[in-house]
């Protein structure tokens, strides 16, 4: 079971991962929690259901388009999972280029890209394409804090927590008695929780 909920998940090819490490540090020195597979996935984990586990809970999926991730195997089928979910309205798939590669048909049709091609010799180049992704993901997390909380002025006196999806004990329905009085499911899959109490 994921620890808390995925900011950033990030699908690429082992080529480049000089990129990606260099990427995922810069993002998680912003706050963000990302999940890339050689910092997540320990000895004697299942690969496949761990791999499908985290894309799942991740709210956004970046997946690394370069001459080599675009013949990967790998990197497809992530890229299908995530598309599936992002279909079912649970996260958002962002295409980060690296080389002048055309996207390829599994990423259903054109999409607006990052283009970090440049990041080793433009270093400010790579900046300002850092900050619109973190400034994407992190305003999407803004976004839902004011939905919620919007929410919550309605039903005062409560209060508000949140619970990831992952963690969220009573499945699709429950019975008896529940020690909240009321709960929200936002557009994450993140599940608002409206207890008895005072804000």
């Amino acid at each position: 079971m994921l620890s808390r909920e995925i900011d950033l998940f990030i699908s690429y090819d082992r080529e480049d991962a000089a990129f990606v490490k260099a990427l995922g540090a810069d993002c998680e020195g912003r706050g963000l929690n990302v999940w890339i597979d050689q910092n997540k996935i320990l000895p004697g984990d299942q690969l496949h259901p761990t791999i499908a586990n985290a894309i799942d809970n991740s709210r956004f999926f970046a997946v690394i388009l370069s001459v080599k991730s675009i013949e990967s195997s790998w990197v497809r089928a992530e890229a299908d999972r995530a598309l599936q979910v992002e279909k079912a309205g649970h996260s958002k798939v962002i295409p980060l280029m690296l080389g002048q590669v055309k996207q390829p048909p599994w990423i259903w049709g054109d999409r607006a890209f990052l283009d970090f091609t440049s990041w080793q010799s433009d270093e400010r180049g790579y900046t300002e394409t850092l900050n619109r992704l973190i400034k994407l993901i992190q305003g999407s997390t803004d976004e839902t804090q004011r939905d919620a909380s919007a929410l919550a002025q309605k039903r005062l006196p409560r209060q508000l927590s949140l619970v990831p999806a992952a963690d969220w004990p009573f499945g699709s329905t429950f019975k008896g008695k529940v020690p909240f009085d009321d709960f929200y499911v936002d557009g994450s899959n993140r599940i608002w929780i409206f207890e008895r109490g005072r804000l």
